[in-house]
């Protein structure tokens, strides 16, 4: 078998870029955080990290749609208020001093049988 430096040269630069290869999937795992970069590195991290992500998106939602229930509780609130208001303004004031006499049919009164 002949070496020659043309075979070497190749060899020497294909090993430095599959080492710079390495060292860039390596800087790009530690910057994002990411242990991973298919699912077929690592099915079940893939589908763990898939289920997690899926309980975010879940959690997010949930949380969206208690903020538009506590603001659609507070509008009812409101309108509840105003509602007092107008027929708490609108209803006459009065005291039992103005009231009229009730008739004698519907006053109670027990008999005095003992």
């Amino acid at each position: 078998m002949r070496v020659t430096t043309g075979s070497t040269y190749r060899n020497f630069t294909s090993s430095v870029n599959n080492v710079h290869l390495k060292l860039n999937k390596s800087m790009n795992k530690i910057t994002t955080g990411a242990a991973y970069e298919k699912a077929a590195d690592s099915p079940l991290s893939y589908y763990i990290g898939q289920k997690i992500d899926s309980q975010y998106q879940d959690t997010l939602t949930k949380n969206t749609l208690l903020t538009d229930v506590k603001n659609r509780l507070y509008q009812q609130e409101l309108g509840v208020r105003d509602i007092q208001l107008t027929s708490a303004k609108q209803r006459p004031r009065c005291s039992t001093a103005e009231l009229p006499p009730l008739p004698e049919k519907l006053i109670f009164r027990p008999s005095k049988k003992i």
